[in-house]
Order: C-alpha cells, then structure tokens, then sequence
C-alpha cells in the first residue's frame, strides 16, 4: 500500500489484505458529530458494501440510528459490533438493524473510528460475506491494516487536493453546471455511471461525459478525489 500511487489501487490492495482473514467488505466515510440532524448526506469516501443494503440504509434514514456510527462518534478504539450491546443498551429499531446487516451478508463486524488534524471522523466498517470469522482474534491485524490504509489514503489526498489561494480562483471561474453538481453528488453516495444514469433518466454515455468535465475541472482523475476537492472548495455541499 505503501507504494500505490492512486486511490483505487490503495482500496483494492487495502480490501485484498483484510480478505486474507475473511473480511471482503468495507465502508470507509466521513461520520458526522451532528448524527440526530445527518440527513443520509455523509459523504461516503470508498465502500463494497452490498448495493441493496445501502439502498435500504439510506431511503429508511438509518444513519441517524445506526449503533456502529454512534459508536464510532464516541470511541477512539476499534471495536467489535458484538460488543454493541456492551456499550449501551440497544434499542429495538437498532437492533432490528444490525439483525438486518447480518442478513444482507455482513457478519463478524468490526468498527474503526479515527481522527483527522481537521477535527473530521472516518469511521470504517469491516465485515465478512460469509459466516465463521473472529473478530476477536483478528482485530488488533485489521486495526493495523487498516491504520497503514487510512493514513496512505488521508496522505494520497493530500496531495492531490488543492492548496493555494490561485488554485481556489482557478476552478471558481468554471464552476460546476445543476447537472454536473447532481452527477458529483450521486458519486458521493458511491452510484456507478450506470446507476446514476437510471437516477438521472439519461443514457450512460451523457453520464461518462459529464464525468470527463468534472474531473476536468477540478483537476483531476479520480472520482473520489473530486467529490473530496468540490466538497471542500463548496461546488457541492454533503
């Protein structure tokens, strides 16, 4: 990881190494400290989670709910989903969701939260597809792991995200377009070209071509990094 030079090859090693001990599935996003008025619009940075559970997630407003994210926003140490229940009583509808994570392929859960020099939380979720891992046994491997991942993603962004005052004028003076900012936001909450053209009721091509400008405009030839870059500089807003 340590010599990736892009951020989708830095996840794909990242989610290569954490499935060498049964964990294939990853959520990795920004967590808001306001979870009571989160809307669904945390910005999701990079996930495999299961496509119909996230659809789920986000239309019945779990995030404001969600005990692994409250969790997360209060704890400075990995954790395990199991010991939930450990650190505070659950409630039905909480339990119902992590009764339903299981049953959308998310098992043996592990919760890693950290903190940015910006004062931002990134909270990660591993899981694993099949039953018959132990978190217990592997957590102290996936926290350094995943540490080695957050801190080369964190670095990666760094230095591709603009800096300078001339940068900030620079892409003020082409800003996005409705269409272009609808497209960014829906790459946001981690929709493919296909799938945010059947949102936008457009064809792919219209959707890859307005990614070309996007990442035009802000410089750049990573989705991930534009929704960094746009979010930051207030094109779109979370």
């Amino acid at each position: 990881m340590s010599n990736s030079s892009s951020l989708d090859d830095l996840f794909d090693l990242y989610r290569k190494s954490t499935s060498e001990y049964g964990y294939d599935r990853i959520m990795y996003s920004s967590v808001s400290n306001d979870i009571e008025n989160d809307h669904n619009k945390t910005p999701c940075l990079v996930q495999n989670y299961p496509e119909d559970w996230m659809k789920h997630y986000i239309e019945n407003g779990y995030i404001q709910i969600d005990p692994v994210r409250r969790r997360g926003c209060h704890s400075t140490e990995p954790f395990t989903w199991k010991s939930l229940k450990d650190y505070s009583e659950l409630s039905k509808k909480q339990e119902i969701i992590m009764s339903m994570a299981e049953e959308a392929g998310l098992h043996d859960g592990i919760g890693i939260p950290y903190r940015t020099p910006r004062g931002e939380i990134i909270g990660v979720g591993i899981a694993s597809s099949a039953k018959g891992t132990n978190p217990e046994e592997h957590i102290g491997k996936l926290y350094m792991l995943t540490s080695h991942f957050h801190f080369m993603y964190q670095a990666l962004l760094e230095k591709n995200i603009i800096k300078t005052d001339d940068d900030f004028t620079d892409i003020s003076l082409t800003p996005l377009t409705p269409r272009e900012q609808d497209v960014l936001l829906w790459c946001m909450k981690g929709k493919s070209n296909w799938d945010i053209s059947m949102i936008l009721n457009v064809s792919e091509h219209c959707i890859d071509f307005h990614m070309r400008n996007i990442l035009r405009k802000l410089n750049t030839n990573s989705r991930l990094t534009a929704v960094v870059k746009a979010m930051r500089i207030g094109l779109i807003k979370p």
